[in-house]
């Protein structure tokens, strides 16, 4: 997450990209394709960067927690005050070639398979994402993926 977002803030002197990462007693890792992983962290910030044509804060965040059954999960949140999502849009957005109809205006280019694409690689990995926005400009969107937490070996530092 650190490698992306300082990845993406040397190239985009627009927007304030922060990474923060909730301290906990056990280290962030998870079982998964690095390559694939930083492919789908970032992807979200190049579009919280697309989205958000104002420039403004944009910020990764990681925790810990357990679920219902007492499986350890790593969430991850990409937060930005862009254009927003639609509601009626955001149970369509991780579709295939799927575009929300406010994204035409904002003159961002695409063919609506990232948001696919990174919903597939966190299905590979066992984890699910979900996006949260109230679909008013200005105040953007949080895309939230959670992944396994894993102890042990063959282990990539998320």
């Amino acid at each position: 997450a650190q490698q992306v977002v300082a990845d993406h803030s040397a190239t985009s002197a627009k927007h304030s990209i922060r990474c923060t990462i909730e301290p906990t007693s056990q280290p962030y890792l998870v079982r998964g394709d690095s390559a694939r992983l930083l492919q789908v962290l970032a992807n979200l910030v190049q579009n919280a960067i697309k989205y958000s044509p104002y420039g403004g804060l944009i910020t990764v965040s990681l925790c810990q927690h357990a679920n219902g059954k007492g499986v350890s999960l790593i969430e991850v949140c990409v937060a930005d005050k862009g254009i927003g999502v639609p509601k009626d849009a955001q149970v369509h957005l991780f579709e295939r070639f799927y575009r929300a109809p406010n994204s035409e205006g904002n003159k961002a280019r695409g063919i609506g398979l990232g948001l696919y694409v990174v919903a597939q690689l966190l299905q590979m990995h066992g984890g699910t994402i979900h996006v949260e926005s109230s679909g008013i400009c200005g105040e953007g969107s949080r895309f939230i993926f959670i992944l396994p937490l894993l102890e042990g070996n063959n282990t990539t530092r998320a």
